[in-house]
């Protein structure tokens, strides 16, 4: 096991998904978001970094059954299929800087990955699996920590955005089409500054 993957696995087998500090009971402006996108139910979803995230609860309710959850933990995909037994959802255990998508997707979405990728090389590697799993006006929608969020998080250093330098990152494959901030408010009572970017696959 690789040491990104260790790591991750270890947060999550010591903690309950309500515990870690970017649990949400809902998360509100991923689905905001997801609204304003405006798919049909048919649309496909992945959700980037799922971990044991209540979007994909927010997901379901709204009719969208074709969901793919990718996380680099096995114990936080278990965790949601434990909280989701009757969901039919496609669980995938990957490091999304090696992963290989088999197939494209409507909506990709990422909350507090992409912001943990401080190499210019892993950012790259997420940057090819999303245009592959994304065709032409397929959507996205990315959250990372704004320019006064945590510069650390989870023990690891981070890479704090704002919407320019987002978009910036991800000019070429993505056009940006709106943007908004969080407050996130931890389970200890801690706030974490997000930012949210809304994209169309260009």
């Amino acid at each position: 096991m690789d040491n990104r993957r260790k790591h991750w696995e270890d947060v999550y087998g010591r903690k309950a998904a309500s515990e870690v500090s970017w649990f949400q009971p809902e998360a509100r402006v991923s689905l905001a978001l997801l609204d304003a996108c405006k798919l049909p139910d048919t649309a496909g979803i992945l959700d980037v970094g799922a971990g044991a995230s209540t979007f994909v609860d927010g997901v379901l309710a709204r009719g969208y059954r074709d969901i793919t959850l990718l996380d680099i933990s096995a114990h936080a995909l278990a965790a949601t299929q434990q909280r989701l037994p009757h969901a039919a959802l496609q669980c995938v255990v990957a490091d999304i800087t090696t992963w290989q998508p088999r197939r494209t997707f409507d909506l990709w979405h990422d909350r507090a990955v992409f912001h943990f990728l401080t190499e210019a090389s892993d950012r790259a590697a997420y940057r090819k699996a999303l245009t592959a799993a994304l065709p032409r006006r397929a959507h996205a929608i990315l959250g990372t920590f704004a320019l006064d969020g945590p510069e650390r998080c989870s023990g690891l250093q981070v890479q704090r955005y704002s919407p320019e330098t987002l978009a910036a990152e991800l000019a070429g494959e993505l056009r940006a089409v709106e943007s908004c901030f969080e407050l996130h408010v931890t389970p200890a009572g801690g706030t974490q500054s997000f930012v949210f970017v809304r994209f169309e696959r260009l």
